[in-house]
């Protein structure tokens, strides 16, 4: 048996996610009937008048049911656009978001500069796997490890991996901080840590604070708890003008700097900003000697 036009099922699906004040209601309405149908939302526009299935209905009423009850969009998707590709992802990891690609792009414009034959990069808290693939995917001489302290998040990792088709370029690891072994160094250490202040996580939206993984949001007492960590021990793992490259909260820029300046073996950090003029990214370059 069919079910409505599409058109009808636009209509009454909008409304109950306005009616939910959903802000971009007809937008993740038309994103969840084409995701269900199997088209993209440009051949939505020309499906208007056509039934569909009942099957194919109920798959859309349940998908903006999830969403009436504050469920992150991305997650009922099961995917994020990043670096305009695709992502796999569930409540295990964060939802990329745009910001991080000002990270991906400060290492890319800094990479190309490099002289070795193949560089060596370092993932920290991966994720859904977005920085190291594309960077992967960027950099034909790159090699990469990820590591994530949820092995569920690392699984959602090597599926997008094995996606996007760079699974023999990344390594990938369960650890807190660093893969096992001390001995090798990296090139580049790129992480988009926690950092969201322990107090301030009930404050956050709700599809936010009751959704994403909280390891993925709380720095701690102040945010930093990350920052002074990776800070201090990547020291040992970069190698010699090696750049430790992080995303930051926005009035974060100052203290980070700072506690890179009390280790003594980085240069001065440079901090750039976002697409909205906030402190977003710090880059961190660990000095070519001691001398």
């Amino acid at each position: 048996m069919t079910g409505p036009r599409i058109r009808e099922i636009l209509k009454t699906a909008t409304q109950r996610l306005k009616d939910a004040d959903v802000s971009s209601a007809r937008i993740e309405t038309e994103a969840f009937i084409a995701e269900c149908l199997n088209i993209n939302r440009a051949q939505l526009i020309f499906k208007l008048e056509e039934r569909i299935a009942q099957a194919d209905e109920k798959r859309i009423i349940h998908c903006i049911e999830r969403r009436e009850k504050g469920e992150p969009f991305f997650y009922i998707l099961g995917k994020r656009e990043f670096w305009s590709l695709d992502f796999k992802v569930n409540p295990h990891v964060l939802s990329p978001r745009p910001e991080t690609e000002i990270l991906l792009e400060r290492f890319l414009e800094i990479a190309g500069n490099r002289k070795e034959d193949s560089i060596r990069l370092l993932d920290v808290g991966a994720g859904s796997g977005c920085i190291s693939i594309c960077a992967a995917l960027e950099l034909e001489t790159l090699r990469a490890t990820a590591v994530d302290i949820s092995e569920e998040a690392l699984n959602v990792a090597k599926e997008n991996a094995r996606i996007h088709k760079v699974e023999d370029k990344i390594q990938f690891f369960r650890s807190d901080l660093f893969p096992p072994g001390e001995g090798e160094q990296f090139h580049f250490i790129l992480s988009n840590p926690p950092y969201i202040a322990s107090d301030d996580l009930p404050g956050l939206p709700s599809d936010i604070r009751d959704h994403e993984p909280h390891l993925a949001l709380d720095g701690g007492r102040d945010g930093l708890d990350f920052y002074r960590r990776i800070i201090a021990k990547a020291k040992s793992r970069l190698s010699p003008g090696g750049f430790l490259i992080l995303e930051i909260g926005e009035t974060q820029a100052r203290a980070i700097a700072g506690i890179a300046d009390d280790e003594g073996e980085y240069e001065s950090p440079l901090i750039y900003k976002d697409y909205a003029g906030k402190d977003r990214v710090i880059s961190i370059k660990k000095k070519e000697s001691h001398g």
